[in-house]
């Protein structure tokens, strides 16, 4: 789940008019511990695009409590 947020944060930053190309986080970390990768990665893209501001809006942000459950048997 974590690497694919990513993925589609990557995906429509290419999108842009202004095109901002994004590196990919650590796939090893993602998959160690996912959110706290995703967020490390989130604070390591920031300083390279000073120029822009990233608002990550979630929709349906409730449900991740089922998909926590579902994927890490909590």
């Amino acid at each position: 789940m974590a690497e694919n947020l990513a993925q589609q944060i990557i995906e429509a930053a290419r999108r842009l008019p202004r095109k901002v190309y994004l590196l990919s986080p650590d796939a090893d970390k993602l998959a160690e511990d996912p959110f706290p990768a995703l967020q490390t990665w989130l604070t390591e893209i920031e300083p390279s695009n000073r120029s822009q501001r990233f608002l990550v809006c979630l929709d349906e942000y409730e449900r991740l409590d089922e998909v926590l459950k579902l994927d890490f048997n909590f």
